[in-house]
């Protein structure tokens, strides 16, 4: 609940405006509405009256329990062969491709329908992909990921979508831009002398292109197990 910050806020609102304290509390799931009081959603309750900046003399804010899923795959790009480089970040895009109950960008869909966010990311050492919903829509995130998991659907149209996706990425951020193969790139091949690191998260265009869908396939068999 509230509990010890309610006295906070209710001192924060007697000397700002209301755009400030929406920006203070803002991005929790919060609602402030004109009433007689400020109540979070869970029992515990705080009041105050704002003097004189104008705005409505008590409010009522509402705090909404919401819950994260997070689902972390043991393949980073460190595990990659030389010649296959930058498949661990392509399905961290393959991912949203549909799977046997999900259509194609269905995931995003569903998640954002309940008011959640969804994403997810790959490093050296890990892919994540993480929901946060509300707290009632906990079992439809964790079906998704489920359903992902079990029956990705790893067509030769999926992938050649998403490979193109990736090689344009790869253009916009490191090829077509100043400098960015420093950044993304260079720093860690002078950095590290084991491949695993060395080389670009995001792939090389001659690996990618020389891929196969039966290659994708048997690495998505190999890492994307629930023992993984």
């Amino acid at each position: 609940g509230l509990g010890e910050n309610a006295s906070i806020i209710a001192e924060f609102a007697k000397s700002n405006s209301e755009s400030e304290i929406l920006g203070a509390i803002g991005g929790n799931a919060v609602r402030i509405e004109a009433g007689g009081q400020l109540t979070p959603n869970l029992d515990a309750r705080a009041y105050y009256r704002q003097a004189d900046s104008g705005f409505s003399n008590n409010s009522t804010v509402s705090f909404t329990p919401v819950a994260t899923v997070a689902v972390y795959y043991n393949i980073g790009f460190r595990i990659e062969p030389r010649d296959r480089t930058g498949f661990a970040h392509l399905f961290e895009h393959m991912m949203f491709e549909g799977s046997k109950n999900v259509a194609k960008s269905e995931h995003m869909k569903l998640i954002n329908q309940v008011g959640g966010m969804v994403n997810g990311s790959t490093t050296q050492d890990r892919t994540n992909y993480w929901e946060v919903v509300p707290s009632n829509q906990l079992e439809l995130a964790l079906w998704l990921e489920a359903d992902r998991m079990r029956s990705l659907k790893v067509t030769k149209e999926n992938f050649e979508n998403q490979r193109s996706t990736v090689k344009e990425e790869r253009r916009q951020r490191i090829d077509n831009q100043p400098y960015m193969r420093i950044l993304y790139e260079l720093k860690d091949d002078i950095a590290y002398q084991n491949f695993a690191y060395k080389h670009s998260i995001i792939g090389s265009m001659e690996d990618l292109d020389s891929a196969s869908l039966e290659d994708v396939q048997r690495f998505h068999n190999l890492y994307y197990r629930p023992n993984n």
